[in-house]
Formats: structure tokens, sequence, C-alpha cells
């Protein structure tokens, strides 16, 4: 049963990119600015989208190195011996 709380709807804002190229034993950053400013600054979930098959992809990490009201910064770190070239696919919350 509900507890009785009534909170005010969450802003949804999400996107996706195509392949960023990053660099053997390296890292890039991916700058992404929101369509509409968050009054807080959201909870932002971030991963790949990749239909690669290479069991080395799995050396390959994505985090949120920065994030704000009105954007974020998204670190692809790279611990395959090779480049690769990872799609990202990301969704913000808040108000």
């Amino acid at each position: 049963m509900a507890s009785g709380i009534v909170r005010p709807p969450k802003k949804i804002q999400s996107g996706t990119t195509s392949g960023v190229v990053t660099a053997s034993g390296g890292y890039k950053d991916v700058a992404f600015t929101f369509d509409e400013a968050f009054t807080e600054v959201p909870v932002i979930v971030v991963g790949f989208y990749s239909s690669s098959t290479v069991g080395t992809f799995g050396r390959c990490c994505v985090s949120v190195a920065a994030n704000s009201t009105t954007g974020f910064t998204a670190r692809i770190f790279n611990g395959d011996t090779a480049s690769r070239s990872p799609a990202l696919q990301w969704i913000a919350v808040g108000n």
C-alpha cells in the first residue's frame, strides 16, 4: 500500500552517441549538455552500447567523471591492447 507521500514527477533526459574512438591503454572524455537544465544535479547512469563480440572489450569501462545541472562528462577507459570505439547510452533523472 502507498505511504501517502506525494513526490513531484522527475525530469528524465537520455541520449546515445556513435562510436567514440578510445586509444589502447588510454581514456577519452565525452561531454554532454542537457537539452534543458535540471534544478538540481541529476543522477546519471551511463553504459556502453556495442555489438562487439571481442572478449577483451571487457577491459573497457565508462563512468561519470563530472556532472552538473546543465550536463556531464563521461570518461571511457580502455585497458585493452587495441583501440576500441564503444557507443554510449545515458539517462539522467532529477528535478
